[in-house]
């Protein structure tokens, strides 16, 4: 998975 510049919210590995 990619990073967005969004938190957990959508469920990505995104740490936020």
């Amino acid at each position: 998975g990619q990073k967005p510049l969004f938190p957990r919210i959508f469920g990505h590995e995104a740490g936020g």
